[in-house]
């Protein structure tokens, strides 16, 4: 039997809880898990490859970024049967992954702190650092502009 901290914070067990107060569980106890992870190692391995062949594809360019993750959704639905993706599940995946590579570089490149790294660090290299987000052409300093191979 479990315990639960409902609102107000009383301890609530789980047979004698209603619909209407939400439970949460208590400090110290594992969350319960779902019947499968949304996104194993291997699926997002292979959502990276898929987003970057869908990139580096020309015929794919006048496409918009919907159709693209509406596409890699239902490559990755065929391979991985059980929980469907959705493009839209796509696409926030791309985003936070982006966004962790981008602040691990960020970090990464200031004082202060020690090295962090990011999951999957290598093989969002590859195609961020043709980015220019992640390299910009142009670099603006106090007086003077750097180009990006000076």
């Amino acid at each position: 039997m479990r315990l639960y901290l409902g609102s107000g914070g009383a301890q609530i067990r789980s047979d004698d809880s209603s619909e209407e107060q939400p439970m949460t569980p208590l400090p110290g106890e594992p969350p319960e898990m779902s019947e499968g992870e949304l996104w194993p190692r291997s699926k997002v391995l292979r959502f990276i490859d898929e987003y970057k062949d869908y990139k580096s594809d020309p015929r794919n360019r006048l496409k918009s970024n919907r159709q693209m993750f509406d596409d890699i959704a239902n490559v990755l639905n065929r391979n991985f049967p059980g929980r469907a993706l959705t493009g839209s599940q796509a696409e926030n995946k791309w985003r936070t992954l982006k966004r962790s590579y981008l602040g691990t570089r960020r970090k990464n490149n200031t004082s202060g702190h020690g090295r962090v790294t990011c999951e999957y660090e290598s093989e969002l290299g590859e195609i961020l650092e043709k980015s220019h987000v992640s390299n910009p052409p142009l670099l603006l300093g106090p007086g003077r502009v750097r180009r990006r191979n000076e």
